[in-house]
């Protein structure tokens, strides 16, 4: 009876941590929509919970020197305090893809708007602001950041 009970922890521990790597991996999480995007954006953001920032982000196909720069973007960021979070369209005009060092990257998901991001000014910074693409995927919104396309 005692051995059944450690197998039943013991299944319960591993489905948590595969639960706990897959939202790591953003395949899980995003938002319902474009206002709860930005309402757990703040949430996130005010707590100082870059863990949780990281949710709000589509990470299939993103290579690791887009990851750094999100993780280096939010740190910086997080200096900050957050004054508003907002939408903006996309604009015609915006170029969504490039290339570095003969790879070419656009957004890993097609962006419907963008997430708009102001803070508080320093005596040094007057205005800081930071701008995400955001996309859907299976019905729930994400900060789409670049990917490699494949050849």
């Amino acid at each position: 009876m005692r051995q059944m009970g450690v197998s039943a922890g013991v299944a319960i521990c591993l489905a948590v941590s595969c639960v706990v790597a897959l939202r790591g991996q953003g395949t899980a999480a995003g938002a319902a929509s474009k206002v709860e995007l930005a309402i757990l954006y703040r949430r996130y953001f005010e707590s100082r919970d870059a863990q949780k920032l990281d949710l709000l982000v589509y990470w299939p196909g993103v290579a690791q020197r887009e990851r750094d720069a999100f993780e280096r973007s939010v740190r910086q960021d997080l200096k900050f305090k957050l004054k508003n979070v907002a939408f903006a369209s996309i604009g015609d005009t915006k170029a969504l893809e490039y290339t570095l060092e003969g790879t070419t990257y656009r957004p890993t998901l097609t962006p419907v708007a963008r997430l708009v991001a102001t803070y508080e000014g320093t005596a040094e910074i007057k205005t800081a602001a930071t701008s995400y693409l955001v996309g859907v995927k299976r019905k729930r919104y994400f900060i789409t950041l670049a990917s490699p396309v494949p050849k």
